[in-house]
């Protein structure tokens, strides 16, 4: 797996992450930023991907990891 300091914002903002539904709500209603699972951030416009973008491995492994799955 790749260090995630070395990810280019770019290249993460072309994936769906996943992040937590408290935070999420809360920010997106404030217009903060949100932090996904794998550490990106970003000021969130929409509470659901509607599928067009791939999910983020990183979100995945860690949602794994952290008992959430």
């Amino acid at each position: 797996m790749t260090d995630l300091d070395t990810v280019d914002d770019h290249f993460r903002a072309l994936y769906a992450h996943y992040v937590e539904p408290e935070q999420l709500l809360r920010n997106v209603l404030a217009g903060l930023p949100v932090i996904a699972f794998c550490g990106h951030t970003w000021i969130a416009k929409r509470f659901i991907d509607n599928g067009e973008l791939p999910l983020c491995l990183y979100c995945k492994e860690a949602y794994a990891a952290g008992g959430w799955a």
